[in-house]
């Protein structure tokens, strides 16, 4: 005989209900871990290729320095003359006067292109622009965009036709030295007819600037005022200025051994031993003569356009009716710095100081911005 059955027995019995929800708890909590681990897991990816990423990044930046470097160390380095389009540059051609290619080499355990082309972007103003791209692990890639200058200026700024920092300044002889501003004379000019006019576009300069009281013979000076002492700290530093430019001129070696004779090409020439200019040329840039007893005798009716920086015990004799157009520095000296024998003039000249921009000095190439352009 069938037993009725017992709903209400039934519904009461909780046998298994521990059973099904430690499977329900251990189903969540697989749910979970696996939520976890695949979380875990996507964010040290993400790290891992954050990480090289900014590996990529980093060797995109020590390839642009090394093509700093290379531009700085080689002075045969032949620059872009017209300016690139924007198409040619992202895509990525080389053709000829637009870009140069740049050849460098990656040091050991950095990755990026070994080769750079460098291209023109306002060659007028002697700014250009190069693309350099650095690699990481698993594909990682970026690229740099570079931009660079090649232009030589005086961040010290000149102070008169002859500025006098140092110990001891003095000036024997006679001659004239002028700091109103000069225009550029004639370039086949000689002697005094090469004298211009103080119609330049600069506001005047004195003639004599010094931090010390200057002994001087018959010369003439004319300026505005014709002469300044200035002993403040700020005129004191620049003995140390004009003279670590000096320095860092000399030991660069980044120098041309003879004079230029284009206005449009000026050189920076480096004397360190006894030497004589003369003739009737026209010589342009900047000299610097640099040691103690070291000479540059100006003679004849040459004339120079730029500066000249005495440096480190460096002495200026002129002879005849040799002329100067811009500045003469002098500085870290403790003797006798300049004599000017027969009718020399020295005169200061804002053209000439500006055209020391043309300057072709591999160890003034400076980058002036860059962007990570993909």
């Amino acid at each position: 005989m069938t037993r009725p059955i017992n709903h209400k027995s039934i519904l009461g019995n909780e046998k298994g209900m521990v059973l099904a929800v430690t499977l329900i708890m251990i189903a969540v909590l697989v749910l979970l871990g696996t939520t976890a681990v695949m979380t875990v897991t996507t964010d040290l990816k993400i790290a891992g290729n954050d990480r090289q990423n900014q590996v990529a990044l980093y060797n995109a930046e020590a390839g642009v320095e090394q093509v700093i470097a290379y531009l700085r160390t080689h002075t045969t380095v032949t620059y872009p003359t017209v300016d690139a389009t924007q198409s040619i540059i992202n895509g990525g051609t080389c053709p000829t006067s637009q870009c140069t290619q740049i050849p460098v080499t990656a040091p050991s355990g950095i990755s990026f292109n070994t080769t750079a082309n460098l291209y023109g972007k306002n060659v007028a103003n002697k700014l250009y622009v190069f693309r350099m791209t650095g690699t990481g692990a698993g594909n990682a890639s970026k690229t740099i965009e570079a931009y660079i200058t090649k232009k030589f200026s005086l961040s010290e700024g000149v102070d008169g036709a002859l500025a006098m920092y140092g110990n001891n300044p003095a000036i024997a002889g006679g001659g004239a030295i002028d700091g109103n501003d000069h225009s550029l004379p004639s370039t086949s000019c000689t002697g005094s007819s090469c004298h211009t006019a103080a119609d330049g576009p600069g506001p005047p300069f004195p003639g004599l600037y010094s931090t010390e009281t200057v002994t001087k013979g018959s010369t003439t000076l004319t300026g505005n005022p014709a002469q300044v002492l200035n002993n403040s700290a700020a005129a004191l530093a620049k003995d140390d200025q004009w003279t670590a430019l000096a320095d860092g001129i000399v030991n660069s070696g980044l120098y041309d051994s003879t004079f230029s004779s284009s206005r449009t090409d000026p050189k920076i020439t480096v004397l360190t031993s006894y030497t004589t200019v003369t003739g009737n040329n026209h010589y342009y840039g900047i000299i610097v003569v640099s040691g103690t007893d070291v000479e540059i005798e100006t003679a004849g009716t040459m004339t120079f356009e730029g500066l000249i920086i005495l440096a480190n015990g460096a002495t200026l004799t002129t002879k005849g009716t040799a002329n100067t157009y811009g500045s003469v520095i002098t500085c870290n000296h403790s003797e006798l710095t300049v004599t000017l024998n027969g009718t020399p003039t020295l005169m200061y000249s804002s053209a000439a100081i500006a055209n020391l921009s043309n300057i072709n000095a591999p160890n003034f190439v400076h980058k002036t911005a860059w962007r990570d352009v993909f």
